[in-house]
């Protein structure tokens, strides 16, 4: 190899030190701004092809053990992440640009921010109006999410691989095979209760002006529950996801190992941002609290993520620790998150009334299941894209999927925009699937509410200690957790919704 195995490793481990301490900085609101080109610059060697060939060659030895295979593997997924991103450093520093250039008719605002900011605003001809100058925006500059799908499918080519799936499929931390399959099926169960649902939520958000044709921004704004707005203040949001936290026996600094940024600061991001340093000993999360159902949602979640990563044993070999499978953390965020489903959480936290609190179940439900259904819609729309390329027609297959699965409009002019650099929609929709079952079998270890129990935490803790032990499937398996749990999850959301 171009490289040993362990100075690959010794590389590895400096570049994912480097990239979540820029992390960070960004997230902050800190100076120091690192581009993919000065990233990539500074560790050439994730950029090499014959790298990529040589550790795929280790895997399939089958002389190595399965200790050693299973070591490798993981190696080979966070280089091939590497690889695939060095792929098009051009087109995602153009993105990048693109993002964070101001928006005209709207003063200080970047993209980025306008389209973070809809979503909480309730005036929908204000709404309508930071839509529209944001696609104006994307329509005027797509080259740059072309070309880095283009870039990313050449990739495959070059490495001599049959297309994007296989290359991820092959050399990622998880096998991308039928999820299409799974996600239809979601789609048609859940659709009745979704729609139902739906059009409560939009006729409570939209008193004075009754939605007959919404688009997608009409439901992310009421996904956020905003009649109910006062119940969800960011001041409180903390307090009440610290106590959970005490209560269930994870405390939230995790003895130091976690550093949370909760100060104010000009330049900061909104909302919840994690950057993992260096696990277990140097995890970072930064907070900007944004109120409403959906920011105490990402709260919750951000901690579950960063208290895996905290917790994982710094005994463990760099593979297992540090270089696995991004579903096992998304995991613990879904189960976190989840916790805005169990109306019994919000009288405690938040001190709610039963019937406030049962409402604001219901709404969680809901909030979820549209997430789950928009995931399904990006997922399939991404296998699509990498198959058939970046190309126009594909923005009326987008929009037709957001109104078969969502019953919304004004999808099509994000078709570029939603097919995100990495492997994120996929390991969501897994996380959503196993987190089903780890659950389940919480509530009957620790009670329904294990929230409160701190033997809860002590489990959860010596579960992230033993990082990446197997496959993701083979460590959920023992608990009842199955990637074919996806019925189980959205029937779960529709049983509250019905409530």
């Amino acid at each position: 190899m171009a490289f040993s195995v362990n100075s690959l490793l010794e590389r590895l481990e400096a570049f994912l030190y480097a990239r979540g301490a820029a992390a960070y900085r960004a997230a902050a609101g800190l100076p120091g701004t690192v581009t993919y080109e000065r990233r990539y610059r500074d560790f050439p060697e994730l950029t090499v092809h014959d790298t990529f060939r040589e550790l795929r060659e280790h895997v399939d030895n089958p002389r190595y053990d399965p200790e050693r295979k299973h070591r490798l593997r993981l190696v080979l997924a966070t280089f091939a992440d590497a690889l695939e991103e060095s792929a098009a450093i051009a087109p995602l520093d153009a993105q990048a640009a693109v993002l964070l250039a101001e928006v005209p008719g709207f003063a200080g605002r970047s993209l980025r921010t306008l389209m973070g900011q809809w979503e909480r605003e309730g005036d929908r001809a204000q709404r309508h109006a930071m839509t529209q100058a944001a696609f104006a925006e994307l329509s005027t500059q797509p080259t740059a999410w072309r070309r880095r799908v283009d870039a990313q499918m050449q990739l495959a080519e070059t490495l001599k691989l049959p297309n994007w799936k296989t290359f991820r499929s092959t050399s990622g931390p998880y096998p991308l095979e039928g999820f299409e399959q799974l996600t239809h099926h979601v789609l048609k169960a859940s659709d009745d209760a979704y729609r139902d649902l739906l059009g409560y939520v939009l006729k409570h958000a939209h008193v004075d002006t009754p939605i007959e044709s919404p688009l997608l921004h009409d439901v992310q704004y009421a996904s956020n529950a905003p009649w109910v707005r006062d119940s969800f203040r960011p001041e409180d949001a903390l307090t009440a996801v610290t106590r959970c936290l005490e209560d269930i026996g994870l405390p939230p600094h995790a003895q130091g190992r976690l550093a949370v940024d909760s100060e104010p600061r000009e330049g900061k991001e909104p909302g919840v941002h994690l950057a993992v340093l260096k696990a277990p000993e140097e995890v970072r999360l930064v907070i900007s609290p944004r109120g409403h159902l959906g920011g105490l949602a990402e709260l919750l979640g951000g901690f579950g993520a960063a208290l895996y990563h905290a917790h994982v044993s710094p005994r463990l070999h760099l593979p297992e620790r540090a270089l696995a499978d991004p579903t096992l953390p998304a995991v613990f965020s879904a189960l976190f998150s989840r916790l805005l489903t169990d109306e019994g959480w919000y009288r405690r936290y938040l001190r709610l009334g039963a019937p406030a609190a049962r409402e604001a179940a219901r709404l969680a439900a809901f909030r979820q299941l549209f997430e789950l259904r928009w995931l399904t819609v990006r997922a399939l729309h991404s296998f699509e894209m990498y198959e058939r390329g970046p190309v126009p027609p594909l923005a009326s297959s987008y929009e037709e999927r957001g109104r078969e699965a969502l019953h919304v409009g004004g999808m099509r002019e994000r078709y570029l925009y939603d097919v995100q650099q990495g492997l994120d929609v996929f390991t969501a929709l897994r996380a959503m699937a196993l987190e089903a079952g780890l659950h389940r079998y919480v509530q009957e270890k620790f009670n329904e509410d294990f929230y409160r129990n701190p033997a809860t935490g002590r489990w959860l803790s010596a579960f992230a200690a033993s990082g990446q032990a197997d496959t993701t499937e083979k460590m959920m398996a023992p608990l009842g957790a199955s990637l074919t749990a996806f019925d189980a999850a959205s029937q779960r959301l529709v049983r509250v919704m019905a409530a």
